[in-house]
């Protein structure tokens, strides 16, 4: 792995100190750190933005300069407000031009140590076979994994909670939905989309009708018009501390059922070409569509796991 040239890494980070802090010593603390570029985007205050935002905006760029948290450190920091879609794909576009690829961060993920080995050995294993949209640093807690063999499994949705992809797949994405209004009259289409859960329809109808900013829905969407698949690991490699912050994206009462915990690759990772697993998937598919009953059961779970 050290022989080959690593994948560049992208944080976005806004006005959570905190977090970012957590979250850049979490990177920090990777294998491949000391090896690898970092690029952080800072975007800029709102208009109106009052001095206790504008405070935390200054502590959150404190937080990014006070060490050298990779091999490399470079930072971009906005004038303005872009917002976390156009900042992310404005960014992550831009890196993607000069390096081929990347692994994506936002400021309140947080990694396991051995998920820069996962991403930089997952880009390469599954680089030349485009049917892979994008590798997954979260999993979220699955029951029907435990019987994998390997150490990967195939999903229908992407996940924004640490991932990369490479430039061939994020050039494709159209970004203004052109054909939203033709999918929206076809029942069918909606009902594959949906196989990735029951939100996804309603999330790319809140995007258009501007209830959300959101550049992960239309990243999805994309996926699913290319009849793709994301990898995601067995063992989860990031997480999302945001339940515990005031992210302006999190919202604790539904969220509170994706926390898990990271576990540690110590052994070689077995990658495998996958393909979809009903079985795992009507678990996700549960998971990303439950009913009250399976939100009970599944704080239940955590219970008795953790």
């Amino acid at each position: 792995m050290s022989e080959k040239k690593l994948s560049p890494i992208v944080l976005f980070v806004y006005n959570r100190p905190e977090a970012t802090e957590k979250t850049l010593q979490a990177l920090s603390a990777c294998h491949l750190a000391d090896k690898s570029e970092l690029f952080i985007f800072a975007d800029g205050a709102k208009k109106g933005a009052s001095s206790e935002q504008l405070e935390k905006i200054n502590r959150t760029r404190q937080a990014i300069r006070a060490q050298k948290w990779c091999a490399s450190v470079t930072i971009a920091e906005s004038d303005v407000n872009r917002g976390l879609a156009a900042s992310v794909i404005a960014g992550v576009s831009g890196i993607m031009e000069k390096f081929g690829r990347a692994i994506v961060l936002e400021d309140d993920i947080v990694c396991e140590k051995s998920f820069l080995t996962y991403m930089n050995g997952a880009l390469d294993f599954y680089e030349k076979n485009e049917n892979v949209w994008s590798i997954a640093g979260f999993s979220p807690l699955l029951f029907s994994t435990a019987r994998l063999k390997s150490d990967v499994y195939a999903g229908y949705r992407a996940s924004s909670w640490g991932w990369a992809t490479w430039q061939n797949r994020w050039s494709k994405v159209d970004w203004s939905v052109a054909d939203y209004a033709e999918f929206m009259e076809d029942k069918g289409r909606q009902a594959r989309f949906n196989r990735g859960g029951s939100d996804m329809t309603n999330l790319l109808s809140m995007q258009m009708r501007g209830e959300c900013d959101s550049w992960a829905i239309r990243w999805c969407y994309q996926q699913f018009k290319e009849n793709a698949i994301t990898i995601f690991p067995k063992k989860p490699q990031a997480k999302n501390i945001g339940f515990e912050n005031d992210g302006t994206h999190s919202r604790k009462s539904i969220l509170q059922i994706f926390k898990t915990k990271t576990a540690e690759y110590t052994e070689p990772i077995r990658f495998e070409d996958c393909r979809i697993d009903e079985k795992i998937m009507g678990e996700m598919l549960r998971l990303y569509s439950p009913s009250l009953l399976d939100r009970l059961l599944l704080v239940l779970a955590r219970v008795v796991l953790w």
